[in-house]
């Protein structure tokens, strides 16, 4: 069966990705300034289960991929700002702890702004429309909001808001999403 055989292709990546991401030490290359090896374990699923539906990978999910992608640098950063001397210590040579405070802060807020952009694309191929639209603005443009508080705000109160908000971020915009397949 081809979806059973694209599902496998998607899992076999996955594992590959997973065991170069977290070899016995914690990956070094966390400290590039783009999203990490374990972002693109963490995003994989989505790519299984549509292969695993529909026997094969389209636009749709490829934006959906990407959408989780750039979300982990903003969700996994802020914890390595807010607990930055746990890190430091620990030896976990994350973005925020090798280059520092002011560059992670732009990269996360660049990666936001990303994350409005692909947060739209969904309306842009058809996939959804005015619903999810709405919602889709309103929620990543918060996440920009709160980014760019953080960005100009030194100090760990505005990464603990924006980490807060990026944990219930995806849960609620996939809701939208399907809200509006569903109503709409």
């Amino acid at each position: 069966c081809k979806q059973d055989t694209t599902a496998a292709e998607c899992v076999a990546s996955r594992i590959i990705a997973r065991d170069a991401a977290h070899p016995p030490r914690v990956l070094p290359s966390t400290a590039l300034p783009f999203p990490s090896p374990p972002a693109v374990a963490w995003a994989f699923p989505v790519l299984v289960g549509w292969a695993a539906g529909s026997g094969g990978l389209a636009l749709p999910v490829l934006i959906l991929f990407a959408l989780i992608l750039y979300w982990a640098t903003p969700y996994y950063w802020t914890q390595a700002v807010i607990h930055r001397r746990d890190y430091k210590r620990a030896g976990v040579p994350l973005f925020p702890i090798v280059h520092g405070d002011r560059p992670a802060r732009a990269q996360i807020l660049l990666s936001s702004v990303l994350i409005l952009l692909l947060s739209l694309a969904p309306i842009a191929v058809g996939m959804l429309y005015t619903f999810y639209g709405i919602a889709a603005l309103s929620l990543s443009g918060l996440f920009v909001v709160l980014a760019l508080y953080m960005y100009n705000n030194p100090g760990v109160k505005p990464a603990i808001y924006l980490y807060k908000y990026s944990r219930i971020y995806l849960p609620v915009l996939f809701a939208a999403m399907i809200l509006d397949r569903i109503a709409f």
